[in-house]
This record gives C-alpha cells, sequence and structure tokens, in this order.
C-alpha cells in the first residue's frame, strides 16, 4: 500500500495519508482538502547535487574521449616513425659489401646514408603534416669476422609537444 507524505500548512508534522487501494474509486478524506495540507518533493539542494553530478559525469566522459584521441594519434606517429626507421634499415641491408669482389666494394658506410627529414605517411588534414628525421649511424664492431652494428633514430614532434624518438638497430655482415 503506497501512501503520500503530507504536512499541514500551519507547520504541523507531516504524516504519511494511505492511498486508494487498486480498484477503489474512494479517497482518503484528508488528501481532498488540499488547501491544508501539501506534499513533500525534491528541494533546490537535491536539483543542484543532481546537475553537478551529471556535469562531472559528461565533463569525465569527455576528457576520456580526449585523452583517447590523443593517444590514438601518438600511436600513429609512433607507428609511421617505425616505418620510416625501417625503410632506412632496409636502404642500409640493400647496401652492397662484397669483400671476395676485387677490388672490394664497401657501400655500407655512414657517408653514404646522410640524414634525411622526410614527411610520415599517415593521413593528414590541412597543416597537421608530421616530419621525421632519420640519422643513420653505422658502427664496425669487427673486422674478422667482419660486422657492423646498424643504427637509425627517427626523431619527431607531434602536435607541438615533447619530442620522441624511435630507434633500430641491427648487425650487418658483408654480402656472400
Amino acid at each position: 500500500m503506497l501512501g503520500l507524505l503530507c504536512g499541514s500548512s500551519a507547520g504541523a508534522s507531516p504524516r504519511l495519508l494511505p492511498s486508494a487501494t487498486v480498484g477503489s474509486t474512494a479517497t482518503h478524506p484528508e488528501a481532498v482538502l488540499r488547501g491544508s495540507h501539501s506534499c513533500a518533493g525534491g528541494s533546490l539542494i537535491e536539483v543542484i547535487m543532481a546537475v553537478s553530478i551529471s556535469a562531472i559525469s559528461i565533463g569525465g566522459i569527455m576528457q576520456g574521449y580526449l585523452m583517447s584521441a590523443q593517444r590514438v594519434e601518438w600511436l600513429a606517429c609512433s607507428q609511421a616513425a617505425n616505418s620510416q626507421a625501417s625503410q632506412r634499415i632496409e636502404q642500409v641491408r640493400a647496401a652492397k659489401w662484397d669483400l671476395m669482389a676485387f677490388p672490394v666494394v664497401d657501400e655500407v658506410m655512414g657517408t653514404n646514408f646522410p640524414t634525411v627529414v622526410s614527411a610520415f605517411d599517415m593521413p593528414t588534414t590541412g597543416s597537421n603534416q608530421v616530419y621525421g628525421t632519420n640519422v643513420v649511424t653505422i658502427t664496425t664492431i669487427s673486422v674478422n669476422p667482419p660486422i657492423k652494428m646498424v643504427s637509425v633514430e627517427c626523431t619527431w614532434r607531434a602536435y607541438n609537444r615533447n619530442v620522441f624518438t624511435n630507434s633500430l638497430t641491427v648487425y650487418r655482415s658483408p654480402d656472400q
């Protein structure tokens, strides 16, 4: 059985009035006298609290969306930087280094692979193109057996944030 929380307009203590039973047409006599009783509702403080909680929740959802969008952009740039570094590694691996030829051919030298600045291969709109600076470093590790270490660093800055560097390192031996 449901009831209404009502109080007297003169400041009497509120009391619970029984509601009409289902299917009954009779109503409680005190509920008919609306002039002398008022029913309780939500206060202004409750409404303000509900709106505040809703605003904080919506703000948190929007902040989460923006953060995830920034992380996706950063991830796309990082993958593009890895792709550029891999391309430079493949260029060094394709260079001829033949110790059996006469005269000996060694194209795997740092001077053959200058620093290159190129745009990332990723979708862009307007002027938000991101560029990477690729630096190839070739170091002789051993003469017998001949082994060289090839290191490529792709340095990039995404959307006016910090500078990031993606590095790849491989070891290379002469062609056989």
